[in-house]
Formats: C-alpha cells, structure tokens, sequence
C-alpha cells in the first residue's frame, strides 16, 4: 500500500475535512493484481521469473547488508527491495499487456514514478536486472531504459546507470554479474 496516494473506497474517492473528494489513482485491488500477475507469470528477465527473483533479491539483502537480521525487514522496511518489486511488476506490464502501447506503457510508468516518488529509485520499465540485486539504502539510484545489470550486482546509494548521450537505440551501461557499485 505505499504505492498508493489514498485508500481505496467503494466509491472511488475519498473526502477530506472540507467536504471536497479527490479521485483514486489506483485502487488497492487493481495493483494486488497487477503484482499478482506478475509473480503468477512465467516471463522473464535476465533468465528468472518475478518470483524467483524477488526471492533472491530478499535473500541477499540479509546476506549483504550487515544492518539486516530477518527477511521479515526486508520485505517491510527496505526501500530498495520494494524498488525492485515495483521494477519487475512495471517490466511484466511493459513486456506484456497486448493492448496500445500507450496503455501498456502508462501503467508500467505510472509504477515507475510511484516507486521513485516514494523509495527514490529510478528504474526504467524497460531496463534489465538479474536476480539477486541489492540497492543499499537506494536512494538516488537511477537505471535507464536500456540499461542490464546482472545477477548478484550492489549498487549503492547515488549511483546513476545513465544514458550515453544517444538518441536512440543501445544508449546505457551493461553491468555484469556480483559487480558493486558506488557513486
């Protein structure tokens, strides 16, 4: 639910103290299914499914991170964590949805400015992480569009992969397997 601006109520909107509502953005249920989908999927990236993934990425934060005793941490207070969860629910709606682009490409942005509004990662729907990816302390991590960071990788606060200076095509770092990075 940290995704998520406002509850969702059966209405659709929500009144504050004044009597004005503000519309919903997104309720509750429709992303539980989106991230349900995903982890429900068999596609893949960098050669693991979601849900082989996001298990190794929680894996290693408590073996990498000397602050982490429990996986329970992990998957309810580290931001990098919740960062790549979003990453890889955003890439299966990228790579996915048959409907317009545009549709396909709205949902998949809209978790990728949520997760960066929120965690202060910024991963490109399109980018490639492999599994096991631990963003210590991830704030001000950027990774862009065509950029492939593999399995086993740390990349530490402040670390940008970003574009070369094309204006199209193959323009971000590839970065290969159990690399760390800082800024």
């Amino acid at each position: 639910y940290r995704l998520l601006q406002y509850p969702c109520h059966s209405n659709n909107n929500i009144s504050n103290n004044t009597g004005n509502s503000k519309d919903i953005m997104f309720c509750p249920n429709t992303l539980y299914g989106i991230l349900l989908q995903a982890f429900a999927s068999d596609q893949t990236e960098a050669g693991h499914t979601m849900s082989e993934a996001v298990r190794q990425d929680a894996v290693c934060v408590l073996d990498r991170d000397p602050a982490c005793e429990t996986l329970l941490e992990v998957v309810l207070c580290y931001k990098g964590f919740a960062a790549l969860v979003c990453h890889r629910a955003a890439r299966y709606k990228w790579k996915t949805t048959t409907t317009t682009k545009r549709k396909r490409s709205m949902i998949a942005l809209w978790l990728q400015s949520q997760a960066s509004a929120i965690f202060g990662v910024d991963i490109h729907p399109n980018a490639t992480m492999g599994a096991g990816i631990l963003l210590d302390h991830g704030t001000g991590v950027v990774i862009g569009e065509t950029a492939v960071v593999g399995d086993g990788c740390t990349l530490l606060h402040g670390v940008t992969l970003g574009g070369t200076g094309k204006d199209s095509g193959d323009r971000h770092p590839k970065v290969g397997a159990h690399v760390l990075i800082g800024a």
